[in-house]
């Protein structure tokens, strides 16, 4: 039996008129990886400090809302919010096990690759 593969979508991206082409969600952006990563700090075994967020990668194909980004990059534009869920197959459907929200967004760089 193939094992069916959890997806991940973008929800929301405020300011970005967003497209898929996979059933249901034609409003959403399909993430294909992602990638973030926070570091706490410790002193004695304790938290102490402030963690580090490091930079959310998003990995999703070359569509509609890929020059949207670009002027947003090139203007330093905040988007207000993201959205990301993660979906896993349960039964006959599809549902949400994870969400994860950013607030005040800033694209920081893009690299667009094509072909193998």
């Amino acid at each position: 039996m193939d094992e069916i593969v959890p997806r991940a979508f973008i929800e929301t991206f405020t300011g970005i008129d967003m497209h898929s082409l996979v059933k249901g969600h034609d409003k959403h952006i399909r993430v294909l990886s992602f990638d973030m990563g926070v570091d706490g700090h410790l002193r004695d075994g304790v938290a102490a400090g402030r963690h580090t967020y490091r930079p959310l990668r998003l990995t999703f194909e070359i569509d509609v809302e890929t020059p949207m980004l670009l002027d947003a990059l090139s203007k330093n534009a905040e988007i207000k919010e993201v959205v990301v869920n993660f979906y896993r197959h349960q039964g006959a459907k599809w549902d949400v096990y994870g969400t994860f929200t950013f607030k005040q967004v800033h694209v920081e760089s893009m690299q667009l690759h094509y072909g193998e």
